[in-house]
């Protein structure tokens, strides 16, 4: 393996050493019985990946100590973590060889130390599949169906007059009579 280059990061905070990292996929797949010849792949659901990191956070870094120091590193890194944490954000994890977008922190395990120099860190980040919307809006219908009768409209006030439910119904039974 070759060296890294950059420290692996969520969100943009940069942890002195990655411990370890376990990806898990997972799937649902059908519990009943299929027939012969029928397409399976189409019913196993793919469940987003699912990442396990524990990372090392020190007040006196020795990988990164260019880039990181001072007493109070392990809080800030900490209070950062769980602001990301709160703050239901997501964030791109950054590891020497991937680079994971759009994950969400699970699980945060902290230690409840209270004078902590070096801290090791679990963490639980799990894919968030992000589209966008397309969505269609017709503004109206000038025509019902075959016979080019007019489909009718609708209004929106608050008024609910007797009349206007009768005259609607009236419609409607017309519609489906005719």
């Amino acid at each position: 393996m070759s060296k890294a280059t950059v420290p692996a990061s969520l969100g943009g905070v940069e942890f002195d050493c990655t411990i370890s990292r376990e990806r898990s996929y997972e799937a649902d797949v059908p519990e009943y019985p299929v027939e012969d010849g029928y397409y399976v792949s189409d019913s196993i659901l793919k469940k987003p990946l699912v990442i396990e990191v524990t990372a090392f956070i020190t007040n006196m870094p020795v990988t990164w100590a260019k880039r990181h120091s001072g007493n109070n590193r392990v809080k800030t890194v900490i209070d950062e973590l769980l602001n990301i944490y709160l703050s239901g954000t997501l964030v791109r994890f950054v590891t020497p060889d991937k680079v994971y977008e759009n994950m969400a922190i699970t699980k945060l395990g902290i230690p409840e130390d209270e004078f902590l120099n070096a801290v090791e860190i679990t963490i639980s980040l799990k894919e968030v599949t992000v589209t966008t919307a397309n969505v269609m809006v017709v503004s109206s219908y000038d025509y019902s169906g075959s016979s080019a009768d007019s489909a009718g409209s609708t209004a929106t006030t608050d008024e609910d007059s007797g009349e206007k439910r009768q005259s609607i119904l009236s419609t409607l039974l017309g519609w489906l009579f005719d």
